[in-house]
């Protein structure tokens, strides 16, 4: 058995909580620092990175890539901020990547061709089904919106096309409920047009704003029969997979690359989200049987330990 060392700055990130305990279950230790710990890379057998930027450098600059293995995950924000510029890994074990379109992007700003030794691979995220209450499901009027609100995901769409669907369906039963976060400390203009513009398309019983913290998410989510996103930028999406996990239909926005992630479930525009809420057939076996075939743990999980070597 290996002793794993994961570093994630964002602490809670889902994806951590997945790697850790599975790995722990397959009887390895693992321990988890939210930065770069030089203790933490002396303890391990290997070391993983869950972020393509700055805490992996500094283990480079240190020197740890010619002790132990370190491997890193680029999954999004720091691909577009460019937060590893510049940075020598010639000792990079190996490179994971959670979207194809944004390696793309990173094989712009990156020139991987210098390190012709640099493992790499397609890497998504993954869920424990475990974790998620499956039960069929059927067409209604209740739709979640999850996560971690700010520009890029777009939650200011939401009341616009809410109401375009109740004008088109000249059904006042449609409830959207927008649970998660919204970074006040510098988009509390966001937030607080949503406020306004909700109030003047007269949408008060019909678009519900929630950001306190709800005990169970798996919960939450029993009584909403579609999860739909209006992201602009997402490397993968865990609410979609998790949705999708318990049977409920999600429908994740175009952003770039969601057709390879998400396929059908994918819409471009208010009139095809609105036919596949209205017009196409739902089934909860289908949804779920989409995830676990391509993003579980059981999938994913030997995959990393096949890539990482442990």
């Amino acid at each position: 058995m290996s002793k794993i060392y994961i570093a994630d700055h964002l602490g809670v990130h889902k994806t951590t909580t997945q790697v850790e305990k599975w790995f722990k279950a397959q009887g390895h230790e693992v321990h988890w620092n939210m930065y770069y710990d030089p203790v933490e890379m002396e303890w391990c057998d290997v070391a993983i990175f869950e972020w393509f930027e700055g805490m992996m450098e500094l283990a480079l600059k240190d020197g740890w890539g010619k002790k132990k293995p370190i491997y890193a995950r680029a999954m999004d924000i720091e691909i577009w901020a460019n937060n590893a510029n510049g940075a020598d890994i010639s000792d990079l074990t190996g490179l994971m990547y959670t979207s194809k379109a944004y390696f793309e992007v990173l094989k712009e700003r990156h020139d991987l061709s210098k390190y012709p030794n640099l493992k790499l691979a397609h890497m998504p995220l993954s869920i424990d089904m475990n974790e998620w209450t499956y039960a069929p499901r059927s067409k209604g009027y209740n739709v979640a919106i999850l996560g971690h609100f700010w520009g890029s995901k777009g939650e200011v769409l939401v009341p616009q096309f809410a109401r375009e669907i109740i004008d088109k369906t000249g059904n006042k039963d449609w409830k959207f409920y927008l649970q998660g976060n919204w970074r006040h400390d510098v988009w509390e203009w966001y937030f607080r047009y949503t406020q306004h513009i909700i109030k003047e398309l007269g949408l008060e019983n019909n678009v519900f704003l929630n950001e306190e913290r709800v005990g169970s998410v798996d919960e939450w989510l029993n009584d909403k029969n579609y999860l739909v996103t209006f992201s602009m930028k997402d490397a993968f999406s865990i609410p979609v997979a998790e949705a999708l996990a318990k049977g409920i239909k999600a429908l994740p926005h175009n952003f770039q690359g969601a057709k390879d992630i998400w396929g059908p479930y994918v819409w471009s525009s208010f009139s095809e989200l609105m036919t596949k809420m209205i017009d196409e057939d739902y089934s909860s076996e289908q949804n779920r049987a989409y995830v676990q075939e391509r993003y579980s743990n059981e999938v994913m999980m030997p995959k990393l330990a096949q890539f990482i070597g442990v």
